[in-house]
């Protein structure tokens, strides 16, 4: 069978037997099953049941047997006590734990094998019907024996519990027999009659068996056989882990007799067994060596020798030997000891040694003590005379102590004292007499040489002192030494010599007078190269070592870049080399990003830049920055008319020493002298490099601009709102396009915010509309920043020229972004963060104020205006304006070559137009931040028709401006053939 059992099976209530082992059922067993109430037998054994065994079946009261066993129940076992009639469980090879109550009464036969339990039922011992309990290989860890006795007279339990490996069962040996044994208790018992020999080494016995206990079978996991057994006489240990009693120890029956354990007692006192083990008892220890017996041989009892006496060997005597003249000993002594050097021992038995006085050493004998002869001495306790050492003696036989000679003498041997000569005294030792040394003399008898007066030198044979002669100074160590060249002495005693006058020096040494120095021409050449060197040190450190080059010009021509330096660039033309340097300061991202870039010569002011520039952008345009070659290949590749930095500054620095050298050898300046020079030379080399660098930084674009802020630009500018207020006249649009025509060139608006626009703004921090002075706009300008600035220029000043009426066309006002909005603060001017940010954003707030009139786009043949998001923002706004306001313009197209939206321009450049305006897809225009273009065409989208009728509002107006050129074209041609008809003949 497989499956569930039904619950539905606790509704039979006639059911007596219910087997269903040895199937494949799974789940757990309903407790619908306690229902049951005449079920007899319960038989699930051998299936795959897991779960806990129901407490309802302990309630069965008609139960009689029940086998669960086999399955894969776990927990607990329940409370079978209401179940009176259950007389057989088993519940073998599951995974049950504890039990939760008590067992039924009646209960024959409990088969518990093969689960965890750790411990019996509580009840165990009151199951008075119980023939076999089975609780073999479970968890057990202790099985209390009081449980074994159940019940007076029922000695027919078969009691199994092999293969629980935790079990531990205390055995006791008892002092009665086991007849006389009470039943019950914590341990099993020895039976103490039937002991019997194993091995040579121990003897084992049975244990009483417990009351109630038919057969109990137990395994090696219970460690019962080691408590059963005990060691024999002259072995120690426990169980049948015995050992021989080692020598010198012996077998102690009193502490072995009465417990399981035997134990081996040291020999007493130390004492031996003379090389022999397993002594059985005390009788055979004998006396170690320094001890006696003190009463009769085998009594245990040895005692130390008295001082003064020794016994050498293990012994059985009852006295000690005494020690001779010249040795001792101390009280348990083994042996006599010799005196120590210096002590003797003048009686037999002597305890202790005594010291000989000073000036007495002991005979060989070592009994009596001797004088020291004359020459020689002795400390109190010495072992013998020592003889006096070099410059002491001893004058006496028996003497403590050497002395020395008086002031003055040495000593010769041991007893002799002798005077010293001239030019000498007594040595340190006082044992001879020395020489003094240079510059110090003595005369006869004197203790020590004295020093010679300051200038003057010792005589040859120390007895007096001499002054230095002309020419020759004291030089402190006691000799005459020749004054060094630059130095003179014009008289004797001298301990110092002179210095010649600053700038002069003298050709040899032991110069006497000051005639002597004079000034040397290789001092001049020194000077000069010290000089020359120095500065040029100098200049290759401001070149070499981070001063950088400022930039006058970078410009890009079909693909290739071009650096120009302000001056000299210094770096040097290796042939095929491509070195990396530092450009920064630019305004341009692609070079002031870039970290290293390569560069090769080009001529000694230019160098080719070697960029990877991305597609669709325009090569690098600035005229600012600077140039620097990092270490150390500055040292390598720059330098001066082809020779390395690097090898000028090393020659600088070799020449530098070598002239320091000289000139301090031939001592031409004071040490002052010398640090005031080298701080006029330092001073002046720092101050002439410095301005220098400061002049070839004066590109013309810095002139230029200091210009054009003098002319142009107010000092203390007044704060304009962003907005419609900011805007230009043409007239200051044309003045900065005239100011930096030669820098601009047909560069485009990148070029002139990087290089002009910032560097004219960067004090105040404001729009350059602010500082050149704003004004109310009339006409918004949209417009490519990547376009040439002059052509943009151009464009409005036609127009302005254009649109006057009564103003002078020089007044006209144009609202340009990159000169109106503050470069400093693009965040404020584009209107912050948010949803409808746009509308607080300086395009929006100039493009719908009152005072705009229109808007002007500048165009170019590519129409490049209407690939940029912010420019369709600005024709968008254009058309919304156009629908609400009737005094507004609308979008005015501009040209350089004219205006398209009167039919002024050129018709190529209209008719270029006109076609790229046919392939142009307003929705593909893009901007430089991805938030402002989702914000711009989030705008477009929002408006009547979305880019759709954004289209048709830019080609509506290219297609107006077309058609007025047509018209135009066609009224100029029909006026000049007026005019060319009376010239016409006949024929045509």
């Amino acid at each position: 069978l497989t499956g569930t059992i039904p619950p539905e099976l606790g509704n039979l209530a006639s059911l007596q037997w219910l087997h269903l082992s040895e199937n494949q059922l799974t789940g757990i067993i309903p407790p619908e099953l306690g229902r049951l109430a005449s079920l007899q037998q319960l038989m699930l054994s051998h299936n795959s049941l897991t779960g806990s065994i129901p407490d309802e079946l302990g309630h069965l009261a008609a139960l009689q047997l029940m086998c669960l066993g086999g399955n894969k129940l776990t927990g607990e076992f329940p409370d079978t006590t209401r179940a009176k009639n259950l007389e057989e469980i088993n519940v073998a090879n599951c995974s049950l734990t504890h039990f939760a109550g008590r067992l039924g009464p009646r209960v024959t036969r409990l088969i518990f094998r093969g689960n965890r339990l750790t411990e019996l039922p509580a009840s165990f011992q009151w199951l008075k019907n119980l023939t076999e309990a089975d609780f073999s290989f479970n968890m057990l860890k202790s099985f209390p024996i009081q449980r074994l006795a159940l019940v007076s007279g029922q000695a027919t339990v078969q009691l199994s519990l092999s293969g629980n490996p935790e079990l531990r069962m205390t055995v006791n040996l008892p002092d009665k027999p086991c007849s006389d044994l009470p039943q019950g208790g914590e341990a099993l018992w020895a039976n103490p009659d039937n002991f019997s020999p194993v091995d040579e080494g121990y003897e084992c016995t049975l244990p009483c068996t417990p009351g109630g206990i038919a057969e109990l079978l137990l395994d090696r996991a219970v460690p019962i056989s080691e408590s059963l057994c005990r060691c024999r006489e002259g072995f120690e240990g426990s169980g049948h882990y015995c050992s021989p009693c080692p020598a010198n120890t012996y077998y102690d029956s009193t502490e072995s007799v009465h417990r399981m354990v035997a134990v081996c007692l040291a020999c007493p006192g130390n004492g031996s067994t003379l090389g022999r083990d397993r002594v059985a008892d005390l009788s055979s220890c004998a006396c170690p060596a320094g001890q006696s017996l003190n009463d009769t041989r085998g009594s245990g009892s040895c005692v130390d020798c008295e001082a003064g006496r020794a016994m050498t060997q293990f012994n059985f005597e009852t006295t000690c030997d005494s020690c001779p003249v010249g040795r001792f000993s101390g009280t348990g002594s083994s042996a006599c000891t010799l005196c120590i050097p210096g002590r003797i021992a003048s009686q037999m038995a002597s305890s202790v040694c005594i010291a000989c006085p000073a000036g007495e050493t002991p005979r060989e004998d070592g009994g009596c003590c001797a004088p020291c002869p004359v020459g020689e001495y002795s400390g109190n306790g010495s072992s013998t005379c020592t003889p006096c050492i070099a410059g002491r003696v001893a004058l006496q036989r028996g003497s403590s102590e050497c002395t020395p000679c008086p002031a003055g003498q040495v000593a010769s041997g041991s007893s002799v004292c002798t005077l010293c000569q001239d030019g000498q005294h007594p040595g340190n030792d006082s044992s001879a007499c020395i020489s003094c040394v240079e510059g110090h003399y003595a005369r006869s008898g004197s203790s020590e040489c004295s020093p010679c007066q300051a200038g003057r030198v010792a005589l040859s044979d120390r007895s007096d002192c001499k002054p230095c002669p002309v020419g020759e100074f004291e030089n402190g160590n006691g000799l005459c030494q020749p004054c060094q060249t630059g130095f003179f002495a014009s008289s004797t005693g001298n301990i110092i010599c002179d210095r010649c006058r600053p700038g002069t020096s003298t050709s040899t040494n032991g110069a006497v007078s000051e005639s002597m120095c004079e000034v040397a021409p290789e001092v001049i050449v020194a000077l000069i190269i010290f000089a020359i060197a120095w500065y040029v040190g100098v200049g290759i450190c401001f070149a070499a070592f981070g001063f950088a080059v400022a930039v006058a010009d970078i410009t890009t021509q079909d693909g290739v870049t071009i650096l120009t330096a302000n001056t000299v660039h210094s770096l040097l033309a290796w042939p095929g080399s491509c070195l990396r340097v530092r450009i920064k300061g630019t305004g341009d991202a692609l070079l002031d990003k870039t970290r290293r870039i390569q560069v090769r010569y080009k001529s000694p002011a230019t160098l080719h830049l070697v960029l990877r520039v991305p597609q669709g952008r325009v090569g690098p345009e600035a005229s600012q920055g600077s140039l620097s070659v990092p270490l150390p290949q500055s040292l390598l590749f720059t330098g001066v008319s082809g020779i390395p930095s690097g090898l000028i500054l090393l020659t600088a620095v070799v020449a530098l020493a070598l002239c320091s050298a000289y000139m301090h050898k031939q001592t031409v300046f004071e040490a002052e002298h010398n640090k005031l020079l080298f701080g006029l030379w330092t001073l002046s080399s720092l101050s002439w490099h410095c301005w220098r660098y400061l002049k070839q930084n004066k590109t013309s674009l810095v002139l230029a601009l200091q210009k054009h802020r003098k002319s142009f630009l107010q000092r203390n500018p007044t704060a304009c709102s962003h907005g419609p207020s900011r805007a230009l006249s043409i007239q200051k649009i044309m003045d900065l396009q005239d100011s930096f025509s030669a820098h601009i060139g047909q560069r485009s608006m990148y070029f002139v915010v990087a290089n002009l626009i910032k560097p004219l703004t960067a004090s105040q921090k404001k729009s350059y509309a602010e500082v050149a002075g704003c004004c109310s706009l009339q006409f918004f300008v949209s417009h490519f920043w990547g376009s040439p600035f002059i052509e943009m220029v151009q464009s409005l000043q036609k127009y302005a020229q254009h649109a006057a009426n009564t103003l002078v066309w020089q007044e006209s006002s144009f609202w340009i972004c990159s000169l109106a909005n503050n470069q400093w603060d693009l965040e404020h001017e584009l209107g912050g963060k948010g949803e409808d940010s746009w509308k607080q954003s300086s395009f929006y707030l100039a493009l719908s104020s009152e005072s705009c009139t229109a808007t002007v786009m500048v165009l170019d043949d590519q129409a490049m205006p209407f690939t940029r998001a912010w420019c369709l923002f600005e024709v968008v706004q254009t058309a919304l304006i156009l629908d609400k306001r009737q005094d507004f313009h609308g979008l005015i197209l501009c040209t350089s070559s004219g205006i398209l939206s009167t039919g002024s321009a050129s018709a190529e450049v209209t008719a270029a137009l006109a076609r790229r305006m046919l392939a142009l897809n307003l929705a593909n225009a893009h901007a430089s931040r991805p938030e402002d273009l989702a914000m711009i065409r989030h705008v477009v989208e929002s408006m009547d028709g979305g880019f759709a009728a954004a289209d048709k509002f830019v080609k509506a107006n290219v297609y107006k401006a077309a058609a007025r050129l047509k018209s135009n074209f066609n009224r100029g041609i029909d006026n000049l053939l007026g005019q060319l008809r009376g010239y016409a003949s006949e024929d045509l």
